[in-house]
């Protein structure tokens, strides 16, 4: 893999600094942290906060070589195995093929954005790296291309605690009060705290779910906070579906269970068709659409003690307010899949 990677862009590492998800959160400084409030501007006045953008490179060589130090895959002989045609830690650092030419967005006070404490620097680098080499490292080499998926016992995927660490802004921190989960016992968790796309995929699924009941004995929804990934077929890269349904056939010889991976995206995510064919996260949807064709099994299944398991993915879900296809689409497959 190494001798062919020439960039980032080869590995498919790339730093989206435009995504949410990658915008980093300056923690609160101690003096904010005692009164919420900037000395000298006012009692009840509270700091600006502002997102500004930095390249890695303007951190400065000697923070980035930290970062890098401090974890295994940072060392040069392993980022060698990877980027085969990085000449030195510096070329890596530096060239703007690989990490000097990544842009992040950092979100903080006016204060902190404008005089970043070394602190913060070896923070943000480190924030950068993580993911970079997440993506490009080995676990990804090692699912290469791979067609088998393994059955692993869901309570042991699902079995510890996730700590979510959300930006007070993120679409991603609404905690979806208005839809009564206690009263769904298709949903296997007591809440959730997600965006409107997801809260729009939800009463999609409860009002499918009287249709569902008749073909299911047994429905389940899980939410996907990062418990496991798949990884795509053509390179390997790792993507965590938002949800996993699962289903148990209704009035079968052999127990037939379905394993359904969906995963709903925004309209921010919209290519200039107002698809997501030629978008960032269009890999993501060619690659759901192709499990049911392309994973390693018996006749279409997995026979496991007696049950036979059947994966699917399904096409992006999107509320269609920008291209009502994409929700037609969405519920054309779901309908043909599942209920016909």
């Amino acid at each position: 893999m190494g001798k062919d990677i020439f960039a980032l862009s080869d590995a498919k590492a790339e730093f989206d600094h435009n995504a949410e998800i990658n915008i980093f959160q300056l923690p609160t400084r101690e003096a904010i942290e005692k009164d919420l409030f900037v000395v000298g501007v006012g009692a009840g006045v509270k700091a600006k906060i502002e997102i500004r953008d930095y390249k890695i490179a303007d951190l400065g060589s000697h923070i980035v070589r930290t970062a890098l130090a401090k974890i295994p895959a940072g060392r040069f002989d392993e980022l060698k195995k990877i980027f085969g045609n990085i000449e030195s830690a510096k070329d890596f650092i530096s060239n703007e093929k690989y990490l000097g030419g990544i842009k992040i967005k950092v979100k903080g006070t006016s204060e902190q954005v404008e005089n970043l404490l070394q602190v913060e620097k070896l923070s943000i680098a480190g924030f950068v790296i993580d993911k970079v080499l997440e993506i490009a490292g080995k676990e990804k080499k090692e699912y290469y291309g791979t067609k088998e998926f393994k059955a692993h016992l869901i309570q042991k995927i699902f079995e510890n605690d996730k700590v979510l660490q959300l930006d007070s802004e993120s679409p991603r921190a609404q905690n979806m009060r208005d839809f009564d989960f206690s009263s769904r016992n298709w949903f296997a968790q007591n809440e959730i705290w997600g965006t409107s796309e997801e809260e729009s995929f939800l009463r999609f699924i409860d009002e499918a779910i009287t249709k569902l009941k008749k073909k299911y004995q047994d429905i389940a929804l899980l939410r996907n906070e990062q418990f496991f990934k798949i990884y795509s077929f053509e390179n390997g890269e790792p993507f965590y579906p938002d949800f996993v349904l699962f289903l148990t056939k209704k009035k079968t010889k052999q127990e037939i269970m379905y394993q359904i991976f969906v995963e709903p995206k925004g309209d921010q995510f919209l290519d200039a068709q107002n698809t997501f064919e030629q978008s960032k996260e269009g890999w993501k949807q060619k690659f759901l659409l192709e499990i049911e064709q392309k994973c390693k099994t018996d006749f279409d299944t997995f026979k496991i003690e007696n049950k036979d398991f059947r994966l699917i993915g399904l096409p992006f879900f999107n509320d269609g307010q920008v291209n009502n296809a994409l929700r037609e689409k969405f519920e054309e497959v779901f309908n043909k899949h599942l209920l016909s």
